[in-house]
């Protein structure tokens, strides 16, 4: 998948799912490339569990090579911070059965 500035896509991420336990866990492995040279490895588990409240907790585990520099974990925290936002927004518009809020995601 590539990804990036819209002026200039140059990450490319390639990756591959090593567990999935529905509604519990799910364990993932990749690399991200940019412009052809590895930058980062990673191995990611995503923890499902009931709160109190009857909602989900997600426990997210990033952890992280950086190979080149370019790239610190502030930066992985960042883009998982929106991905979890888009993901909120997601969810809500669906609980509410309002698909137009879905778009542009």
């Amino acid at each position: 998948m590539r990804f990036g500035p819209k002026s200039r896509p140059d990450l490319m991420s390639e990756g591959r799912f090593l567990d999935i336990v529905m509604g519990e866990r799910i364990v993932s492995a990749g690399t991200m490339h940019r412009d052809n040279i590895r930058i980062s490895a990673t191995l990611c588990t995503v923890e499902l569990t009931e709160d109190v409240s009857g909602g989900t907790q997600v426990k997210l585990t990033d952890q992280s090579a950086y190979l080149d520099g370019s790239e610190k974990p502030k930066d992985r925290q960042s883009g998982w911070g929106k991905i979890f936002e888009h993901l909120g927004k997601h969810l809500s518009a669906g609980a509410t059965g309002d698909r137009t809020k879905m778009e542009g995601l």
